[in-house]
């Protein structure tokens, strides 16, 4: 555990530590809240802070330190903390004071005045051989984002640093930071030979990842890697070498010329078959390398597959691999159709061609631009080129956003369909079939079917399961009905393909006659798969929703029900069903209930008439129900969910509320009684039921009753919500009742849940979302403090989540005593039911990100960066541009000292993906730049727009907001 929120004075520690406790400073907790009331509002704060600055106690400087840094990673201003308080504090006799002065700096950005942070060339080399860890640790990630003169040889010092951490900070801050000057080049070429010649291969392959995140590609230390690349290759040093090979991709990404492409590519490629380096880590590289983009890059790349193709004629193992890799790099380079047309100037494996295409598949714009009908034709294409063609066609259509590409897709997957390669049309006939909109295959439907003729009989059968069944294709009704006219396996996909032709009355008499063929065999006893064919021919019936207009399915169903009795109860239960699906059929239906019927046709029959008031139906289901399987008495009870008879919900409540009964059948039971309203009988049930899962049920299904038992309902759960507050708890409802703690707990939780869900607005229960979590603040934080994580707020407060909805309030409480995790679930359960722009979502927000900073625990750190990004999108909603621009050079400074979870960043903004026009790094460069821009007017806000538009990137995010900055400069409306 680090709770670096806190420093305990030096006596306590040694006791500590001489007692072998796990004790937490009595004033700890206070000391800690404290700091998070002063982080959420600074400003009325003001007074604190500039005391605590001049207080002769360091711990009160360290705190008031503290709750600034916590503030500027919510991007909150600090007006206490102005340069010359900073530079003070940066001179501090305590290492912690210092220490903490570095993290504000780096953060801040500006001081309370407006002007920036710069840390003084002096201060800075000072700093460098502070003799505390923790200085040098800050320093090294302060200068990762307000450097100095002379940082170069500061970091170059660092990144050697005795603590590691130390070290490794400045190594992220050392190959993060733009290149400025020839001692930053120098410092960095220095340090990687040095960690070349020290054999750090996972410090090298950080180092390779930090330069990702520097702002533009130096060029200058690409040159010096190459020229050691060329150096280690005439003497053999094959660490180097592999080593140089790795930054030899970084070197494409400064944006290669024609006259050193194939120099970089012969490095990039030299380590490519290295068993130390895995796929993982070259794809992270290579997706460094393609930052630079164009033309140039991805001829080059596409030019040196060719190469590899004609030296690996068989084109196997690890030649393949890197032949692939480097298509689909190429396809990150420029745009898809550019790629695509380079790529057809050379001669790629049938392999690489396909990933190829399916790796821009997803992007291209109009496939007909491409000349694509080249790459289906026998004439100038193989079978396996064909085939990779259409599997990014198949993808185009599944998943491409414009409506020309698809288009485009579909008509040159029914070229294909007449391939004279048997699985290239197969393949095509899948594709076309699987269009999310079926009703767009329809003018296919004639390819389809001489497609669908030219397959053997097995294929045939496969292709008719994948037709779609809304949208009827009139080319292959008669093939259909051919299909199926023979009595046998090939009938069973005839009879699921007429479903598309429902409404069709030559279709259900064909069926109907195929019905009328199968029941006579499957009568015989004599034909298993007559009987099941039967089966399917009654449900397609039944979706033909034609048993309502039809007299002749009606009376088809009743002579099947009739036939089937005492010969096949399945064909019986299956033609019950579809007569009890419309009004006439259940009028046929209603003489078949007698006893002369067979049991479970006689039950199906009467699961269908009974949601219709049919008494008699009700008295065969609750006579026949004690003898019934499990799965069907509860259908019996779902079905008295519907049954408008009294007699109904007195057989409901009576399941309900007999102990004999196992308890999920008095669950469904209770649910049925939910949906009959019968808000009474469920009150009862909380009341006096000695199951604990029965009364969960209730409190649960009393939130679920219809509209016009709301009312009921709501003044049901309250009654349950004053007991449960009750000193006495929840036995208050019923003396008797004995609940563990944990079953106490949980009930409760259930009852936040059903108020919440019934919209339950009552003074009662505004604040009590925070009233548990308030009583546990003191013990969750002192378990912080020992390193003791909570459970995840979902397991622990769900009730008090779903009631920290609206309409709940905050009022006077101290909410942000509460713990972060919660605090981040509370903001998120907000964000569901409010707008965006929620000021309590903003609150809630900040409060998890003050009270989770400094925690080292994994999920914390996670919890902690997901809402610090969550609250750039919060503050840009809501126009606070000068919050937008502190979060956004906040979050990329942690970014790039690699203090930030890796996994929260990129749920918050994706992972650098050229092809998505997803660019991280440049979205966060241009947002504090664009986010400072909205705050000017005139001719400042114009250089601002001029500014970011070199920060842009391959981010869509960021050129879509520039395009909004650029209309204000024209005179267009803002946001």
């Amino acid at each position: 555990m680090r709770a670096r929120a806190l420093r305990l004075p030096w006596g306590a520690v040694l006791l500590l530590v001489l007692v072998g406790a796990r004790a937490v400073e009595p004033d700890a907790v206070e000391r800690e809240w404290r700091i998070r009331r002063i982080a959420l509002d600074p400003v009325a704060g003001d007074e604190e802070l500039r005391a605590a600055f001049a207080s002769p106690e360091w711990t009160e400087r360290v705190d008031a330190l503290d709750a600034c840094r916590r503030a500027f990673e919510c991007g909150s201003s600090v007006p206490a903390l102005d340069a010359a308080t900073l530079d003070r504090l940066l001179s501090d006799d305590q290492g912690d004071v210092r220490a903490r002065a570095l993290e504000c700096a780096r953060l801040a950005g500006r001081d309370g005045q407006g002007r920036r942070f710069a840390l003084d060339a002096q201060t800075a080399r000072r700093l460098a051989d502070d003799r505390l860890p923790g200085v040098r640790l800050a320093l090294a990630r302060a200068l990762g984002l307000a450097p100095c003169a002379g940082v170069g040889a500061l970091l170059a010092a660092l990144a050697f640093d005795g603590d590691e951490r130390v070290a490794h900070a400045a190594r992220a801050s050392l190959f993060g930071l733009p290149p400025r000057d020839e001692a930053l080049l120098d410092a960095r070429a220095d340090a990687l030979a040095r960690l070349i010649d020290e054999g750090r291969d996972d410090e090298l392959l950080r180092c390779a990842l930090f330069l990702d995140r520097a702002d533009a590609p130096d060029v200058s230390l690409c040159e010096r890697v190459l020229a050691a690349w060329r150096d280690a290759s005439r003497t053999g040093n094959e660490r180097a070498r592999g080593w140089s090979s790795v930054f030899a991709a970084l070197a494409l990404a400064a944006g290669p010329r024609e006259d050193r492409a194939e120099v970089w590519l012969d490095a990039l490629l030299a380590g490519w078959f290295d068993g130390d380096r895995s796929r993982p880590t070259r794809r992270a590289i290579q997706r460094t390398a393609v930052r630079g983009g164009g033309d140039a890059l991805a001829r080059a790349w596409l030019a040196r597959a060719h190469t590899l193709t004609t030296e690996h004629a068989s084109a196997r193992g690890d030649a393949l691999d890197a032949i692939l890799e480097l298509a689909e790099l190429a396809s990150t380079a420029t745009t898809p159709e550019r790629v695509v047309a380079l790529a057809s100037e050379g001669a790629l494996p049938d392999e690489a061609w396909g990933d190829l295409l399916l790796a821009v598949a997803s992007h291209v714009d109009d496939w007909s631009a491409l000349d694509a009908d080249a790459f289906l034709a026998p004439a100038t294409a193989s079978p396996a080129r064909r085939m990779g063609t259409v599997r990014a066609l198949h993808a185009t259509v599944e998943g491409n956003r414009s409506t020309t590409a698809r288009e485009s897709a579909r008509d040159l997957l029914a070229r294909a369909l007449l391939d004279p390669d048997v699985e290239v049309a197969t393949t095509a006939l899948w594709a076309l079939c699987d269009v999310p909109d079926s009703d767009v295959v329809v003018p296919y439907a004639d390819v389809l079917a001489q497609a669908w003729d030219a397959l053997d009989e097995e294929n045939r059968i496969d292709a008719l399961g994948r037709l779609p069944r809304d949208t009827p294709l009139a080319s292959f009704r008669q093939r259909l009905f051919a299909l199926g006219a023979p009595a046998g396996d090939a009938r069973v996909a005839a009879v699921e393909a007429l479903r598309m032709f429902a409404g069709d009355a030559q279709a259900r008499d064909v069926l109907i006659g195929w019905l009328e063929q199968d029941l006579a065999l499957a009568l015989q006893g004599d034909d298993a798969a007559a009987e099941l064919r039967a089966q399917g021919e009654l449900r397609t019936l039944d979706a033909f929703e034609c048993v309502a207009s039809s007299a002749e399915a009606r009376e088809a169903l009743e002579r099947a029900l009739r036939a089937a009795n005492g010969v096949s109860v399945d064909i019986g239960k299956t033609a019950a069903a579809a007569l009890g699906k419309s009004a006439p059929g259940r009028e046929r239906l209603t003489r078949h209930l007698h006893d002369g019927i067979d049991r479970r046709v006689r039950i199906e029959g009467a699961l269908a008439l009974a949601p219709f008031g049919d008494g008699t139906a009700a008295n065969v289901l609750m006579r026949d129900y004690g003898a019934a399987a499990w799965d069907l008495r509860v259908r019996v009870l779902r079905a008295f969910a519907r049954a408008p008879v009294e007699r109904g919900q007195l057989f409901l409540a009576g399941v309900a509320s007999s102990e004999d009964e196992p308890d999920v059948e008095r669950v469904v039971a209770i649910e049925a009684l939910a949906a009959q309203g019968a808000v009474s009988r469920l009150d009862a049930l909380l009341r006096t039921a000695q199951s604990f899962e029965v009364r969960r049920s209730a409190v649960r299904e009393l939130a679920r009753v219809p509209a016009e038992a709301s009312a009921a309902a709501r003044a049901a759960l309250l009654t349950a919500f004053d007991a449960s507050a009750s000193p006495a708890g929840w036995s208050a409802l019923d003396p008797a009742l004995r609940l563990a703690a944990s079953e106490s707990a949980v009930l409760t939780g259930e009852l936040y849940v059903a108020l919440a869900a019934a919209g339950v607005d009552d003074e009662r229960i505004a604040g009590v979302w925070l009233d548990a979590p308030l009583r546990a603040a003191r013990a969750t934080l002192t378990a912080r403090f020992q390193g003791d994580a909570p459970p995840p707020p979902e397991s622990r407060w769900w009730g008090e989540l779903a009631l920290a909805r609206p309409p709940a309030t905050v009022g006077e409480l101290p909410w942000w005593r509460v713990d972060g995790e919660l605090l981040d679930a509370f903001a998120v359960a907000v964000l569901g039911d409010a707008s965006p722009e929620s000021a309590r979502a903003h609150a809630l927000t900040r409060g998890a990100v003050v009270a989770l900073s400094g925690f080292d625990a994994a999920r914390a750190r996670r919890t902690h960066a997901a809402a610090r990004c969550r609250l750039l999108g919060l503050a840009w909603l809501a126009e606070d541009w000068a919050r937008c621009e502190r979060l956004a050079r906040a979050l990329l400074a942690d970014y790039r000292a690699g203090a930030l979870s890796a996994s929260a960043w990129r749920g918050a903004f994706g992972s650098f993906d050229p092809l998505a026009e997803v660019d991280p790094v440049a979205r966060l460069r241009a947002a504090a730049v664009q986010a400072r821009a909205w705050m000017l007017v005139g001719d400042e806000r114009e250089a601002e727009v001029a500014r970011a538009e070199a920060l842009l990137g391959r981010s869509r995010a960021a050129r879509r907001e520039q395009a909004r900055l650029r209309a204000s400069l024209g005179g267009a409306s803002e946001r």
